[in-house]
């Protein structure tokens, strides 16, 4: 503990302790305090501080004043004023209040609420318990919660909830309770997890009090319950519930809860939602809403996967509430090698050595893939064999295998099965955890019929074992077939560990070419499985082609990281093959496709895109492949463009627009029309830019253009138009700005590509705030925070949450609309995009102003201007002068050190103006205009505001229903 003032700063929880009560900074700004506070009374540079708190991400100056912002508010300190963290202008920071270390004694109530330790056979799952402890100390003070832990089977839902309740049931005073949904009754019998609970709960300690309350409140409950009641009590409670009625039992079971959460909390688990009753579902809700007092906290857990499966009604209700901020998800993740190492350290610190445990947690991570039933099944076995931990040779060896006590449960088990039956077996291991049974001869490599192979694998089902009826499947050449899986994957890891490893690989080529000639003409509906097989089968001709028809398959169905796993296991396939002119050009054409894969991934700045097509534009110079250079120097423009270095994206702009001239490409011409347009709009060159604007709009063609998306990631006639429409408003045209958003979101959903949707989304929020139409603002940024995440680049969610947040801003919601502001912004940084920082830090210095934070806004802008002396980003520079100028003026009403003369921002209206000339922004020289106008009508200079005002105003011709020129208007009726 560190304390300073009133706070304490708990470096291993990652918080700051005010008395009792715990602040929580977001993870960036932590780590700065953490930097400050360790550092007090000496300077820390700014360049100390990005370099430690960003390390692989290039942010601006302008992302750690907006942290340091969030610490003031978070610490009540000023700028103006500052008790503990004094800004040392051009330099850095410093922590200027006295600071203490402690041994980190917390009170006993502080201590049960965040515990330090996990208990050893609990992997991992800090993070997850704070959250529950957190939402228990809610619950506390008088506030209802329902939170639902997720996960896919053996990821630890269970383990981490005994964990939990074990810990607050130590020392604090509360009921648990514990229900079960079971697959075979859960749909039919009403209530049954609940009623579960309740029954336990009265047969616990103190349950005469519970057992009280539902007699009082819920009757008709009781009922359902009758080892409770002696049967005398049960015939007259039968009796008195007569003719009870769903909504009776909602409305009795709410009240009970509520009267008896007024004695002690309650913490109410139900298990395995997935399987669960419409009326159990129902009751979730109805608690969920209820706005009554009750410390009822509500912990359900489920598989997410089986809710989709099953198309169970859960995945509704738990969407509706967390979008009422009635119930959130704690989704458990795989864990990571970092808290595999912790598990190691914990349980078998005396079986191994710690170079030993090092080593022994990468290698568990890669055999488990960080699954911690698995995990532990593991450690188990390789305990029970003892000697393994001797070395890390013998672990590696013993990790290879499917440990003893589960192989030789499907051993004994495949011992029941026929000779034939096992031979089916393996032969159908080869072909996969699901297969076809047309496949398997192939794998056998007999002239047994398919139907024989079809009797074998239905026997099995009919048995139970091993195998599951998946149904009929059709293949393109005709062929009707049965599909089976295995019931089990370890099953189908077993059977086909016992192929020789020569044999197998001649199955695999075997069932690839069966595969191949069913589907002649469509395999790219299977290129995924061929590629698989074909690499296994050694093949690798054939594997580079598969993995990258599966990955263009995968980008067309906006599934990016699919196709990113096998553009990297193609390029592993590459890489096994000769040296040679094929050879080459397979490694460039995957490194090509690669780079567009990421970018839809990981956004456009993530160092990786940098990487691959730079490698891809060594390979360019060296094969001279002209088709695949286009692409390639856009994905290069893309990677530097969203860094903000516009002097090298103008370079490659120009190059492609060059080979354009030589090449007499469509599709180049195209690209290079938009790629070039935007450049000039970034640099503030509006006119060149509109130029290219009208070229791309002449040469586009939706029907012939349309492969495009294929070669470059995104479609030339949507960009053009969301681009376009950014260059129209700047030029004083709103109306056919608006025009060319709607015609480029109608061409976005013709295509159905989520990510040409998304970023037509983002540029028509961004263009429709301009015109400060929040409604319309509203609408695009719900639609596209409502897209799919896995399908877009994060780029664009980031933006739009920026922009909700200035909805939610001007719709009077200033502090959730400040911290979506804030947090959009951090997740925009952490994608390494620089471009449009300056707009987006316009957009939060406004904010500030408007909420009396005059110095921490001219901050701001400070530090976005010189984010624009840095990039040459100025098509908004005009207006970050502006803002300059009204935040000083609203600075003479508010004490600040910042010098405030009208004369200075007078001179930030010129100097907006000005640019606004050079640029020909029309728009934003309305808004320049109207600022000095403004000032000049304070000073009772009138003449001289109208003629300002006026002509820019009259030079307009549409666009007066938006919000600028209505300002402007009024402005101009006031004075005269």
């Amino acid at each position: 503990m560190l304390s300073f003032g009133p706070f304490r700063l708990d470096i291993l929880n990652a918080c700051v302790w005010r008395g009792t009560e715990i602040l929580r900074p977001s993870p960036k700004a932590g780590a700065i305090l953490r930097i400050l506070v360790e550092q007090a009374g000496q300077l820390v540079s700014k360049e100390r501080l990005l370099q430690e708190v960003w390390p692989d991400v290039t942010v601006s100056d302008a992302a750690l004043t907006v942290c340091i912002g969030d610490l003031r508010r978070l610490l009540g300190d000023s700028a103006r004023a500052p008790q503990f963290i004094e800004t040392v202008h051009r330099h850095g920071y410093r922590f200027i209040a006295p600071v203490t270390r402690t041994g980190g004694q917390m009170q006993a109530k502080e201590t049960l609420q965040r515990p330090r330790s996990v208990p050893p056979r609990l992997v991992g799952r800090q993070t997850e318990l704070r959250r529950l402890h957190d939402a228990l100390t809610t619950v506390q003070n008088g506030e209802r919660q329902v939170v639902f832990i997720t996960g896919e089977p053996g990821i630890g839902k269970t383990t981490l909830l005994d964990t939990f309740v074990a810990q607050v049931t130590v020392a604090t005073p509360l009921w648990t309770a514990r229900g079960q949904c079971i697959a075979h009754y859960g749909a039919s019998e009403a209530y049954l997890p609940v009623l579960e609970a309740l029954e336990q709960l009265c047969r616990e300690a103190d349950g005469e009090q519970v057992l009280a309350q539902l007699e009082r409140y819920a009757p008709t409950w009781l009922v359902h319950m009758p080892s409770l009641l002696s049967p005398p009590a049960l015939e007259a409670l039968q009796r008195k519930v007569q003719g009870g009625t769903p909504e009776r039992m909602l409305r009795e079971i709410a009240d009970a809860l509520e009267a008896l959460t007024s004695l002690q909390p309650l913490i109410l688990v139900l298990e395995d939602l997935h399987w669960s009753d419409m009326a159990t579902l129902d009751l979730l809700t109805w608690l969920a809403r209820r706005r009554q007092t009750a410390r009822l906290l509500l912990l359900g857990t489920y598989r997410p996967v089986d809710v989709i499966v099953r198309q169970h009604p859960l995945r509704v209700v738990t969407q509706e509430l967390a979008l009422q901020n009635l119930g959130a998800e704690l989704p458990l993740e795989l864990l990571n090698q970092a808290e595999i190492g912790q598990y190691l350290t914990d349980r078998c610190r005396e079986q191994a050595r710690p170079e030993t445990l090092s080593a022994l947690s990468s290698l568990l991570y890669q055999r488990t893939e960080g699954n911690p039933l698995l995990l532990s099944t593991l450690v188990e076995s390789l305990e029970r064999q003892g000697s393994a931990w001797d070395t890390l040779i013998d672990v590696e060896e013993a990790l290879r295998e499917v440990p003893p006590n589960l192989r030789g449960l499907v051993e004994q088990q495949l011992t029941q099965c026929s000779v034939a039956e096992r031979q089916v077996l393996e032969a159908a291991s080869i072909a996969g955890v699901e297969f076809a049974a047309s496949s398997v001869p192939a794998a056998l490599a007999t002239t047994r019929e398919g139907s024989t192979i079809e009797a074998v694998c239905e026997e099995l089902v009919r048995r139970e074992q091993f195998l599951a009826d998946q149904g009929l499947l059709v293949w393109p050449d005709g062929t009707i077939t049965q599909k089976f899986g295995f019931r089990h994957a370890l099953y189908r890891e077993v059977l086909y560990s016992n192929v020789a490893e020569a044999r197998r690989a001649r199955l695999h080529r075997a069932i690839g070419e069966q595969l191949e000639s069913g589907y002649a003409g469509h395999t790219e509906k299977i290129a995924g499985e061929l590629a698989a097989h074909f690499a296994n089968g050694q093949d690798d001709a054939k594997a580079i082609a598969y993995h990258q028809l599966a990955a263009e398959v995968a980008l067309k169905r906006s599934a990016p990281r699919e196709a990113i796993r096998h553009l990297e296991q193609g390029l592993a396939a590459v890489e096994r093959l000769p040296a040679s002119p094929a050879q080459a050009q397979h490694d460039l054409r995957l490194h090509t496709r690669l780079g567009a894969a990421l970018i839809a991934a990981h956004g456009y700045s993530a160092p990786e895109v940098e990487h691959t097509f730079a490698r891809a534009w060594e390979m360019c110079q060296q094969i001279e492949d002209h088709a695949t250079l286009a692409p390639v120097l856009c994905g290069l423009w893309r990677f530097y463009t969203g860094r903000a270095d516009l002097p090298r994206a103008t370079k490659l702009a120009t190059q492609l627009f060059t080979l354009t001239q030589q090449q007499r490409e469509p599709g180049f011409l195209l690209e290079a029309h938009s790629i070039l347009g935007q450049t000039r709009l970034f640099l503030g060159e509006l006119a060149a830019a509109q130029v290219h604007v009208d070229h791309n709009l002449a040469l586009y063609d939706a029907r012939t253009h349309r492969s495009l998306i294929d070669v470059y990631g995104e479609d030339p006639g949507v960009v053009c138009r969301g681009y376009g429409a950014g260059v129209k408003w700047l030029l004083g045209a709103p109306d056919q700005a608006r025009r060319l958003l709607d015609e480029g979101l109608q061409l976005a959903q013709d295509l159905g590509h989520p990510e040409c949707m998304a970023q037509q989304l983002w540029a028509g929020a961004f263009r429709y705030q301009w015109c400060g139409d929040v409604d319309r603002v509203h609408e695009l940024t719900q639609q596209l925070l409502g897209l799919n995440p896995d399908e877009i680049s994060p780029v664009w969610r980031a933006g739009g949450a920026i922009l909700q947040g200035w909805v939610w801003r001007q719709r009077g919601q200033m502090a959730v609309g400040m911290a979506q502001m804030r947090q959009g912004l951090d997740e925009w940084q952490a994608t390494g995009m620089v471009l449009y920082q300056p707009y987006f830090l316009a957009l939060l210095a406004e904010a500030l102003g408007e909420q009396g934070e005059v110095t921490e806004g001219l901050e701001v802008l400070a530090a976005a201007l010189t984010l624009v002396e840095k990039t040459e980003e100025r098509w908004y520079e005009a207006e970050l002068y502006r803002l300059q100028g009204e935040l000083i003026l609203q600075s003479l009403s508010v004490p600040t050190p910042y010098p405030a003369p009208r004369a200075e921002a007078e001179a930030c209206f010129r100097k907006a103006l000005d640019i606004t000339g050079q640029q020909e922004a029309k728009s934003l020289e309305l808004r320049a205009a109207t600022s000095l106008a403004r000032l000049w009508q304070s000073q009772g200079k009138h003449q001289e505001a109208h003629d300002v005002l006026a002509p820019v105003y009259g030079w307009f011709m549409e666009g007066f229903d938006t919000a600028d020129l209505k300002d402007a208007k009024l402005r101009l009726e006031e004075l005269a």
